[in-house]
């Protein structure tokens, strides 16, 4: 993976095109890529987040993304609102779409920890081309997020996995994430929320 470089806007639309493709099931991706495309430059854009990327020349092979105050990530977009609307409007046609939305901003009242974690720090997406899948850059990510918090003095990060999805469960079990609660998404999905210690080997 190389060294981290400002990051383009050719970029972050490949982002946005990697998490579309491949996180399709989550509500996020149901927003379309020009939302993600608003997102993910916020993301970029705010002090109380990073966004790390993975390249093989110009490609982007991967990235990661994380923070400290999601809801701000949110708010941020209404910096442009025209923007915004333009890609949002139609969305809002869907009532699934709406009422994700209002679950996506009341998410903290939908939380049923086993064991409350001291922290607002969160694993925003990781996602890598599947050309490079086992290829260490999943790791490389992760590892740089890590350091990322650590540089913030932050002890322990968030990770929400659907409930589904085993293999992503396993990769942060590996990585010594432990389950501390669960979340109700809507629609009857759930997710499983870990903690991850920031550890500086």
């Amino acid at each position: 993976m190389s060294a981290q470089m400002k990051i383009s806007e050719n970029e972050i639309y490949q982002i946005s095109s990697m998490h579309y493709d491949l996180l399709r099931d989550g509500f996020l991706a149901s927003l379309g890529i020009d939302f993600l495309f608003l997102l993910y430059s916020e993301i970029y854009a705010s002090d109380l987040s990073t966004l790390i990327v993975a390249r093989e020349g110009d490609i982007v092979t991967g990235f990661i993304s994380g923070g400290t105050d999601l809801k701000h990530i949110y708010l941020r977009l209404f910096k442009s609102p025209v923007k915004l609307i333009y890609t949002i409007v139609p969305k809002l046609l869907d009532r699934r779409i709406i009422v994700q939305l209002i679950l996506v901003f009341l998410r903290n009242k939908r939380v049923n920890y086993s064991s409350k974690p001291q922290t607002s720090a969160e694993l925003y997406s990781i996602c890598v081309a599947k050309k490079y899948h086992g290829t260490g850059v999943s790791d490389e990510l992760y590892l740089k997020l890590s350091e990322y918090f650590i540089n913030k003095d932050v002890e322990e990060f968030l990770i929400f996995v659907g409930e589904k999805l085993d293999r992503a469960q396993s990769f942060y079990i590996k990585r010594g994430a432990v389950k501390v609660g669960s979340l109700a998404q809507g629609g009857g999905k759930m997710s499983v929320i870990f903690s991850q210690k920031t550890a500086s080997e």
